[in-house]
């Protein structure tokens, strides 16, 4: 029997486990009684007189839709009571529900990215341009963000390998000939001049007179929570024949917001803005799913 766990998409937590099955195995639950059976004993062990009982219906009829359970693994025996001598089983569910796959698709953490990816670094080169981590530019940023973006370097290179050139660069370093060049831009214009420079051409900006609060100029709305951050994904301003993929947030917390969402939100993200159907922008926001005060998962606000 193929058994696979449940996992809540949002704690990241197992729930259960399920047998996962096609056609033949459904026979053993399609009678309504077998349906009943299964979930009196996922909630306790019972017997078969129990089970008979709480089901209003004779021993001998318990008995048969018992074994057939039995025969297809989804229940078993886990005691056993001599009563009168006379031995009774205890028994109780081998598994937490049935799944019917009707199409496999197993998906390794590195392959759950965006599909705009593929125009940007299959078969070309593309810069990785970091904020540099000692102070500098006018707001005297540091970058705080290259552990998030080793992390997406090392999904980058399991899924394209040497299909692509991928370079890394500090904003510091950036030359002009540089921004000619397809390029993966991380954190905000506080802490990355090269964001700083491009942000009047985002879709999705960062305005400077409202503590750079992030402003769509999709839907008019402004997000000012510092957990807030932007993935956008544009014509190169400096060379229309390339592109540009910028991950950042308000602060720290919101560039974290985005890069959780690569991988957790990678089909929503992979869509256009729900307020313009022709761009690639959306505004994000990380939550504390399991309240332990670090973000751990991100929504797509737009």
């Amino acid at each position: 029997m193929k058994r696979a766990l449940i996992i809540d998409p949002y704690t990241r937590r197992e729930i259960g486990s399920v047998c996962l099955t096609r056609e033949e195995l459904l026979k053993a639950v399609s009678n309504p009684i077998r349906v009943k059976i299964l979930r009196l004993l996922s909630a306790r062990p019972m017997y078969v007189r129990e089970l008979a009982e709480e089901l209003g219906i004779n021993e001998q009829t318990a008995y048969y839709h018992v074994n057939e359970l039995k025969r297809a693994g989804l229940i078993s025996e886990v005691g056993v009571v001599k009563r009168k001598g006379a031995v009774a089983r205890r028994l109780s569910t081998t598994i937490d529900g049935i799944a019917v796959i009707f199409r496999e698709e197993v998906r390794r953490e590195y392959e759950r990215l965006p599909d705009f990816l593929d125009e940007l670094l299959r078969y070309d080169r593309t810069i990785m341009v970091l904020s540099d981590p000692v102070a500098h530019g006018p707001y005297r940023g540091r970058g705080m963000d290259h552990h998030l973006a080793a992390q997406l370097a090392f999904y980058i290179g399991c899924k394209y390998g040497v299909d692509s050139e991928l370079i890394v660069k500090l904003d510091t370093e950036m030359k002009p000939k540089d921004l000619r060049e397809n390029l993966i831009i991380v954190g905000g214009p506080i802490a990355n001049v090269v964001t700083a420079k491009l942000n009047k051409h985002l879709p999705i900006w960062f305005d400077e007179t409202r503590d750079h609060s992030i402003v769509s100029k999709f839907s008019g709305r402004v997000y000012s929570d510092d957990e807030n951050g932007v993935i956008e994904f544009i014509e190169n301003p400096f060379n229309s024949e390339k592109a540009i993929l910028v991950i950042a947030g308000k602060r720290h917390a919101g560039t974290k917001a985005a890069f959780i969402a690569l991988t957790r939100r990678w089909r929503e993200l992979s869509q256009p803005n729900k307020y313009e159907d022709s761009c690639i922008a959306h505004v994000i926001e990380g939550v504390d799913a399991d309240g332990d005060g670090v973000l751990d998962d991100a929504e797509v606000l737009e």
